[in-house]
């Protein structure tokens, strides 16, 4: 898996969040959580949960193949295993 820095950690998913008119604030919402659980995730004080990285997936029509671009430092399993 081709390394990335942690200036670009949430660089595909922001990208991706702004071609889709998303902001965190819909996230907050989408995830059921609060906006500091949000900010913690984004600034890397806290990692995802599997399960907010697949809703957040689904909701911005993001292809489970592309987990480990949207967040690279969440996984911590070989791709491969990640769409069994």
């Amino acid at each position: 898996m081709k390394s990335i820095s942690r200036k670009q950690t949430f660089r595909y998913l922001g990208s991706v969040m702004k071609f889709c008119d998303c902001n965190q604030t819909d996230l907050r919402k989408l995830l059921n959580v609060s906006e500091s659980t949000i900010t913690n995730r984004f600034s890397r004080h806290k990692d995802w949960t599997r399960q907010e990285m697949h809703k957040i997936l689904d909701y911005l029509n993001i292809p489970k193949t592309d987990m480990s671009l949207a967040f690279p430092e969440d996984i911590h399993e070989e791709p491969e295993r990640l769409y069994r």
